[in-house]
């Protein structure tokens, strides 16, 4: 579990520092990029580089700039790389579903604050069993789910995903015999399409 200090929270002055602790405490002892930062609570460079340099002004234990590109936390020996890249892939697949699932379900666009960034560490830290496809039928069936609010923070019912695996719930929280139907069919194809989309992407840049 992630463990953020109240002292160091409480004389932050702006959502970028908070932003830019809850990214270090995640990465740990290390050196990085802001990009390398940035992408764990998936907020802007900008953001992220506002963000380290309020940190490492007011806690300059914390994380320090190393150069006019890089940052280091601690003492800045990192885990190793491997170790680092698999746990940042996963978490960039995480938030690739989750963002394709709240796209199709809402029209508020999808965002994260600090609070949300801590929340999916915690579950990908806590679930490491869990595969890509489990985690993908899980976030489907709850947006397929009576009663629920799509639009809900993701901290707020993040933990509670694993309810989700097997089936969407009715409106009292039981098992849906039927699934979803139609509406089922189209989040499947709507999530589809996107993976279709960033392949032909992918594919495209691999032969620039």
């Amino acid at each position: 579990m992630i463990e953020l200090e109240p002292g160091v929270i409480s004389k932050l002055e702006s959502y970028r520092g908070t932003l830019a602790y809850l990214a270090v405490r995640v990465r740990g002892e290390c050196e990085g990029t802001t990009p390398f930062f940035a992408e764990v609570v998936n907020c802007q460079t900008a953001v992220m580089r506002e963000g380290l340099e309020e940190l490492s002004r007011l806690f300059p234990e914390v994380v320090k700039k190393a150069s006019s590109t890089k940052w280091v936390v601690g003492s800045g020996k990192a885990e190793p790389v491997q170790i680092l890249d698999s746990a940042a892939g996963r978490r960039k697949d995480f938030l690739d579903d989750l963002k394709a699932i709240w796209e199709w379900g809402n029209k508020v666009p999808f965002t994260m604050n600090a609070a949300d960034g801590a929340a999916v560490a915690r579950w990908l830290k806590q679930n490491k069993e869990w595969s890509r496809e489990q985690w993908r039928q899980a976030l489907r069936n709850r947006f397929l789910s009576e009663g629920i609010v799509k639009s809900q923070p993701v901290y707020l019912w993040l933990a509670r995903l694993v309810e989700y695996v097997e089936a969407p719930l009715d409106r009292y929280g039981k098992v849906m015999l039927h699934g979803g139907g139609k509406l089922e069919q189209a989040v499947n194809t709507e999530i589809g399409n996107r993976a279709a989309r960033e392949a032909a992407v992918a594919a495209a840049g691999s032969h620039a």
